[in-house]
């Protein structure tokens, strides 16, 4: 298991912001934004991204924040007399960082990058955080958004699905646009318009957790025996097809069966609502850490160490990507979409 208090941010942490990645101007074009351009040079090694993705104002930005952030930094479970002034500070501090909006719009446009990567000891990389316009936004089109989730899957090694309540018929509803995705991404040139090979695809996208937010369910199995799930069980059982020969079935099988196709390593953490006052869920950001649910930390625990124990460099054809190489990849990419094409992999590699 993996020791998070030894994640260690860039001595320039405190001094970081998050900044627009790659924006969508009037015209619909999507465009690189300067300053996260040259972040993305100054970074010569390997790096590993993660992203986060899902249906707007469902409290992705504050999930992302506390993932960014080190356990040394947030939890003071396990902190003894060794643990410094700064990490006890850290722990009664408000959890800061992406924007987090408190309306019903959706506060992140695009696609936003943490202006500072973070480096985990013992692994040679760094690690970039990645937070995606929501899903479903009355003021965006369902294009815009499956092309969003497209550039996202590309460019990411870890994806993390933020959702609400439970795994169920409509939660897995909306994560139809997955059903598009070999239509909006190419492996290679093609003069047929032939749809991308889902096997193929698989070794392109990333790995693929599934967050459920304010969790009430017992995992326990239905049965005489009583045993209980695990998340990732739960996840499993959740992606089976329906029985049914309805049209309306044969839609919802079609969305689980891509979710199992594309993504073959996927996991799932349930984490339960973070504090019972509803007045405080409001404004959620400004809540010190060591007011939370323990039960919602644990949980938060148990995700870090799932994605970071776990956390591979971003690679393409084997070879780890730098970010100046991401930055070329996404170029590329952005200019198919721009001039009504879709990204072709092997054209953005060459």
């Amino acid at each position: 298991m993996l020791n998070m208090t030894s994640m260690a941010t860039n001595s320039n942490e405190k001094n970081a912001k998050a900044l627009p990645f790659i924006s969508i101007d009037e015209a619909g074009e999507f465009i690189i934004e300067e300053e996260a351009r040259k972040c993305l040079e100054n970074i010569n090694v390997p790096i590993a991204v993660v992203g986060i993705g899902g249906q707007y104002r469902t409290g992705k930005s504050y999930l992302l924040n506390i993932l960014k952030r080190g356990a040394g930094q947030l939890s003071n479970d396990n902190m003894n007399d060794s643990a410094t002034d700064s990490e006890k500070k850290n722990s009664t501090a408000s959890i800061s960082g992406f924007n987090i909006g408190h309306s019903v719009q959706a506060c992140t446009k695009g696609i936003w990058l943490w202006g500072e990567p973070v480096y985990i000891d013992g692994k040679k990389m760094a690690v970039l955080f990645l937070d995606t316009e929501g899903l479903g936004s009355v003021k965006a089109s369902a294009t815009q958004d499956a092309r969003i989730f497209a550039l996202t899957l590309l460019i990411t090694s870890y994806f993390v699905y933020n959702s609400r309540g439970t795994i169920d018929s409509s939660a897995i509803d909306k994560l139809s646009l997955v059903v598009n995705l070999t239509k909006q991404i190419h492996i290679r040139s093609t003069v047929d318009g032939k749809e991308t090979d889902v096997k193929e695809l698989q070794q392109y996208v990333p790995s693929f957790m599934w967050v459920v937010r304010d969790f009430t369910l017992q995992l326990k199995k239905m049965g005489a025996n009583g045993r209980s799930l695990t998340s990732r069980d739960y996840l499993d059982h959740a992606l089976k097809d329906q029985k049914g020969m309805s049209k309306d079935v044969f839609k919802k099988n079609t969305v689980r069966r891509m979710l199992r196709s594309v993504f073959p390593e996927k996991d799932c953490v349930t984490l339960v609502r973070p504090i019972a006052e509803e007045e405080k869920l409001k404004d959620l950001s400004s809540v010190p850490w060591d007011e939370l649910r323990d039960e919602f930390k644990s949980g938060i625990t148990r995700l870090r160490d799932k994605i970071f124990s776990n956390l591979q460099p971003k690679k393409l054809f084997g070879k780890p990507l730098t970010g100046t190489m991401l930055l070329e990849l996404v170029d590329s990419y952005i200019n198919a979409f721009n001039t009504g094409g879709f990204p072709t992999i092997t054209n953005a590699w060459d």
